[in-house]
C-alpha cells in the first residue's frame, strides 16, 4: 500500500469518529464514556472496511496487470 493511501485511511478514519462523536452526542443522551466508546468501535469498523476495500481493489488491479501481460 502506498504512504499516501495510509493516510487517508487515517484521516478518514478520525474524522468518521468525531461525526459519529458529534451525531451521538446531538441525537441521544448518552454519558460521554458510552459515546466514546460508540464511536471509537464505529471508527475502528470503518477503517477495517476501507483497508479491506483498498486491499480486495489491488489484488484486482494486479490481476488485471497480469492478464494484460
Amino acid at each position: 500500500m502506498r504512504p499516501m493511501s495510509q493516510y487517508l485511511i487515517v484521516i478518514v478514519s478520525v474524522l468518521s469518529t468525531f461525526a459519529v462523536n458529534i451525531a451521538l452526542d446531538v441525537f441521544t443522551e448518552l454519558s460521554l464514556l458510552s459515546r466514546g466508546l460508540i464511536s471509537i468501535l464505529c471508527g475502528l469498523l470503518i477503517t477495517h472496511v476501507i483497508v479491506r476495500w483498498s486491499e480486495r481493489r489491488r489484488k484486482q488491479k494486479n490481476a488485471a496487470a497480469l492478464t494484460e501481460s
